[in-house]
């Protein structure tokens, strides 16, 4: 890694959670940040996972 543009990745795993009806966000230095978040979907098991 260059220190000069260092890249942090963050997770956040939600799975096996039901009704889909859930909210979840990123913020970043107060605001929120939309940019590379993404989605999961229904699983075989009738729950979901973001």
């Amino acid at each position: 890694m260059d220190p000069a543009s260092p890249i942090t990745i963050l997770l956040c795993t939600a799975r096996c959670f039901y009704p889909l009806e859930i909210e979840i966000q990123w913020v970043k230095n107060g605001l929120l940040e939309e940019e590379g978040v993404a989605f999961g979907e229904e699983l075989q098991n009738w729950t979901y996972q973001l």
